[in-house]
């Protein structure tokens, strides 16, 4: 029934004010949608820019670590930096290069060769957007970070430059390079590119740019972010593609309703689509919590809940396992020893000042294990602590292998100090040796008193095998082949007699020979520094277990007491040269040379003790094969007469005392003070020797140098090597190549005249072999560096 059009008009007024209604509701939609779909990427984008700077960071921490091993003088040469470098790159990845670049800003080594081989020879201090970090970091002495940049090998990418000093003087960089496309592909992810149009600009003014960001910046929503690697930080502006925002869910809702039309129809949708949604954020929010909750709960670190005045209120299962069950209740502070709380209390006090996260290391839980305890205040609206999240991770590992690698360095350094002592220590005793045994062979009447002067330099010559030991070198006239079961058999007894009668000594030994890189000498000496130790460690009625065992692989010899033991502080020192709890009745030398022999032929020294427990040494040999030896006629008394012999020794007691004893001999002696002078003697009057002797370690040019020389100039003479320490010179590996003996210093002359004889009778002379090589060149080569 249509009745009058006022009437008609309010019969339209419900529909019409449904239809405001509805695009009411649409544009309000379409608003939230928008802003849900910019704090979507938004989110997106910071995250990335975090991750970024996390990913960046880590890369450079180790990156650091290479540095720090520079300066220590451990990478010192390109393959070493290289292999290191390549073993960081493979198991972090997401480096471009690591390259060592020099004071001078050239670029030097690489890693990996092939993709960074341009930049070689390269200056970074000329690179037009790189040089003002790298002078930077120069001049500062501290890590620099560049801004996007367009690199030598021609891609888009960033470098750190970390600089290493060496006695206050810098030595060059590491530098760490990154190529940013796949820094951002690892952040951002791979498709990357298609999600975001990019603007990167860096601390310094560097920037770089994706096509297309001006028009998708302009378009919106933009997206700012900043990342923080090192000191620096990164402006980051974002803009989704459009094939990002198209794909973006967030936007349906809108477009169903503008295309469902009917008012009731919209109605209904809209309220069972909200419901819908509301049931699903709901169950999200559900599923989250728990997830959450088990995260916390299935966490291997303590994760705890704690009052304003730090005490606790829930513990995971980690924590209950830590600190007990009764912990809850009990304030954090209380759960660290005593000697420590007030540093945890400080700690706990600051981070509800600050509203910062506070971390401090300490002992804490049943265990009494260092850990990482962080604080992180939980505030209200008004900025006060309510609450604190605690987290503990254990780091007592982390803290052992920190004192292992800091007791390694001290045990290095001390060894170098010890093969310098005992080189220049080795050619004093020499000297002794060789002029005591002169004195000797022309005044009969003093031969007792010389004989006892030989034995006290043999005394000193086993201190300095010590101390080489302790250094890792080692320097004798063959390969060490040693049968531990052999050696150890023939020492029982005199174990037996150093060992009080009122202790107990048990020693077992396998029925197999068991052969290991030492000689028997070195293996007495283990054994019995061990053994003496025990004795001493044990009260009266103890007793000392000396046991030896063999695997495929492995020649385990363990020495066992029932002694005091040692407490942990005398444990951290126990291998350290001169440390002795003997009051002055030990050297210190002991354990820190049964360390340097063990650790040179690479195995493993195990320590363990306790006070009141004993203590337990187990010394790990790696096991060889059986040696193949021949039967040597027993060596005597030869002369030298006729024979001509090159003596080239730096030390001048040592060089005139030789050559007195060889030309007693009857050799012709001709002598040089190092390699340098040798050469200009064989140059002014060609010389052609039966034996050349020469020392190894020598000023300007060393003994090996010196006979590669001689071989490049044509003389084929057999050489003697006489040594004390051999440092890095003279390899098995090298001298085997050069066909020489090696004499360790001191020893008696008549060893070396045998020696010498003995090489001068097998090889060919100079005069005989001189029609069948080239002639001596007049002038010798240059010293080798």
């Amino acid at each position: 029934e249509e009745g009058p059009p006022s009437r008609r008009g309010l019969a339209y007024l419900p529909l019409g004010l449904g239809i405001l209604l509805l695009f009411g509701l649409w544009w309000g939609l379409g608003e939230a949608a928008r802003a849900r779909t910019e704090d979507h990427f938004l989110e997106e984008v910071r995250h990335a820019a975090r991750h970024v700077g996390d990913y960046v960071t880590v890369r450079i921490a180790n990156a650091e670590a290479i540095a720090s091993l520079r300066q220590a003088g451990m990478l010192g040469d390109e393959a070493r930096f290289r292999r290191h470098a390549a073993i960081v790159q493979r198991r972090l990845g997401g480096y471009f290069a690591i390259n060592w670049i020099d004071p001078d800003g050239i670029i030097r080594w690489v890693s990996p060769l092939d993709p960074n081989r341009r930049a070689i020879g390269h200056s970074v201090f000329e690179h037009p957007q790189a040089a003002p970090m790298a002078r930077l970091a120069a001049r500062s002495r501290r890590p620099t970070l560049t801004g996007p940049l367009r690199l030598f090998q021609g891609r888009d990418g960033f470098a750190a430059y970390l600089p290493v000093e060496r006695d206050g003087r810098l030595v060059g960089f590491v530098n760490a390079v990154f190529d940013l496309r796949h820094v951002l592909a690892a952040t951002f992810g791979e498709r990357w590119a298609e999600h975001f149009a990019l603007r990167i600009e860096g601390h310094d003014g560097n920037r770089f740019q994706t096509d297309g960001f001006e028009d998708a910046w302009r378009r919106g929503p933009k997206l700012d972010a900043r990342v923080r690697i090192l000191d620096f930080t990164w402006q980051v502006r974002a803009a989704p593609t459009r094939a990002a925002l198209a794909a973006h869910p967030s936007g349906v809702t809108r477009h169903v309703v503008l295309a469902v039309g009917l008012v009731g129809l919209l109605f209904a949708t809209l309220f069972v689509e909200r419901q819908q949604e509301r049931r699903l954020l709901q169950d999200k929010l559900r599923k989250a919590q728990q997830d959450l909750a088990r995260v916390v709960e299935d966490s291997p670190d303590l994760v705890a809940m704690a009052d304003p005045e730090g005490v606790l209120l829930h513990l995971n299962a980690a924590g209950r396992e830590r600190v007990g069950d009764h912990a809850v209740g009990t304030n954090v502070v209380e759960l660290v020893p005593e000697e420590e709380r007030p540093l945890v209390g400080a700690a706990l006090r600051r981070a509800a000042r600050d509203g910062d996260v506070v971390r401090v290391m300490a002992p804490f839980g049943l265990a009494g294990d260092v850990h990482e305890i962080a604080f992180a205040p939980i505030r209200d609206e008004r900025g006060r602590t309510y609450k604190f999240l605690v987290h503990a991770r254990n780091e007592q590992q982390r803290v052992n292998l920190e004192r292992q690698l800091a007791r390694s360095q001290r045990l290095e350094a001390v060894g170098r100090l010890a093969g310098g002592v005992a080189h220049d220590f080795n050619n004093v005793l020499g000297a002794v040796t060789t002029l005591a045994s002169l004195v000797r062979a022309e005044h009969p009447e003093v031969a007792e008193d010389m004989d006892a002067l030989v034995e006290a330099a043999e005394r000193g010559g086993e201190l300095t095998r010590k101390l080489l030991a302790l250094a890792r070198q080692h320097v004798g006239d063959s390969l060490r082949h040693g049968d531990a079961t052999a050696t150890l058999r023939d020492l029982r007894k005199l174990l037996r007699s150093v060992v009080p009668a009122h202790t107990e000594l048990l020693v077992e030994l396998p029925e197999e020979a068991t052969w290991v890189g030492l000689s028997p000498a070195e293996l007495e000496q283990i054994v019995s520094n061990l053994v003496l130790n025990a004795a001493d460690a044990v009260e009266p009625g103890g007793r000392i277990e000396v046991r030896l065992r063999a695997t495929d692989e492995h020649v385990v010899l363990t020495v066992r007491d029932d002694g005091r033991g040692m407490s942990p502080e005398v444990l951290e020192h126990a291998f350290e040269p001169f440390f002795s709890t003997k009051e002055g009745r030990g050297s210190g030398l002991g354990l820190a040379s049964v360390y340097g022999l063990v650790r040179n032929q690479g195995g493993q020294v195990k320590l363990q003790s306790e006070p009141g427990k004993g203590t337990t040494v187990e010394v790990q040999l790696p096991r060889l094969p059986a040696p193949h030896r021949k039967p040597s006629p027993r060596p005597r008394e030869r002369t030298l007469e006729g024979r001509r012999i090159l003596l080239v020794e730096d030390e001048g007691t040592l060089r005139r005392a030789l050559a007195r004893w060889l030309q007693a001999r009857g050799a012709t002696v001709e002598t040089a003070r190092d390699g340098r002078e040798a050469l200009r003697l064989l140059a002014r009057r060609p010389l052609r020797p039966d034996v050349v002797v020469t020392d190894v370690v020598m000023p300007h040019m060393n003994g090996p140098d010196l006979v590669e020389a001689l071989r490049a100039m044509g003389y084929t003479a057999p050489v003697v090597f006489v040594s004390g320490y051999v440092e890095q010179s003279l390899s098995e590996e090298r001298l085997a190549a050069l066909g020489a003996r090696l004499v360790a210093k001191p020893f008696h002359p008549r060893r070396l005249v045998e020696l010498v004889a003995e090489l001068a009778a097998r090889a060919p002379s100079e005069e005989r072999a001189a029609g069948e090589r080239p002639a001596p060149r007049s002038e010798p080569p240059g010293p080798r560096h």
